[in-house]
């Protein structure tokens, strides 16, 4: 079975009300044993930027709803473009529902290129034993290959969106995705500013010992943000 729905995107079911508190309608959510989710990722601004080790800093949002299970995750963490976040934001479904939930899961056409069957490109790393063309590591190699393994054997269902795309959950995962970006600012400014003091600031952003280029250091809920 292809579990790449081409065409569909965030153009999918209209459905009517809403169903969820993130904006999925009740046709996105109808199916007993399915999750239904929307990635959204990014890199900070340069003004914004805490960089480890001259590592650009980035995260993502993913918001989720079926089967009573509504919530909204994020994760952050040092990344040089959006497809390793991507990477890091699957493989955290993948982590946070059992093997027994099938996912559908809304994402930048990003994804589809990198988990792809035959053509994606982390399909050859997998060949090279975690290396890309150039014999260097491939980023987030971990967890591209545990998303497209999981892919092969039906777990999830990719449905790639273009930046255009518009649904009420995946406006909701921007409008999320938004004051998480605004927080990871305001914790940045913190850690190189003593002077900074913000009374919502809730806690000092875990720094690993020796960040890697692509890594995810601190995931959490978004309501820990509200």
């Amino acid at each position: 079975m292809d579990n790449l729905q081409h065409g569909s995107g965030a153009n999918g079911p209209g459905g009517g009300e809403t169903a969820s508190a993130y904006g999925f309608t009740h046709g996105e959510v109808t199916a007993k044993d399915t999750i239904t989710a929307y990635i959204v990722v990014g890199l900070e601004p340069p003004q914004n930027q805490r960089r480890i080790d001259g590592h650009q800093t980035g995260w993502y949002v993913i918001v989720c709803a079926g089967q009573g299970r509504d919530r909204a995750l994020w994760g952050a963490g040092s990344s040089d473009y959006d497809t390793p976040l991507l990477a890091f934001a699957g493989d955290r479904l993948l982590r946070e529902f059992g093997p027994e939930v099938k996912l559908v899961v809304h994402a930048p056409k990003a994804l589809e290129s990198l988990v792809a069957p035959v053509s994606g490109h982390v399909r050859r790393a997998m060949v090279r034993r975690g290396r890309n063309s150039r014999g260097e590591p491939f980023p987030a190699f971990a967890e591209s290959q545990r998303l497209a393994l999981a892919l092969d054997a039906g777990r999830w269902a990719l449905c790639a969106y273009d930046r255009a795309a518009s649904t009420p959950a995946l406006e909701a995962a921007r409008s999320l995705a938004k004051k998480v970006a605004a927080k990871r600012a305001r914790e940045h400014r913190r850690q190189t500013d003593p002077s900074y003091n913000s009374p919502d600031y809730l806690a000092p952003m875990d720094l690993v010992p020796a960040p890697t280029r692509h890594a995810i250091d601190l995931e959490g809920e978004v309501a820990a943000y509200d």
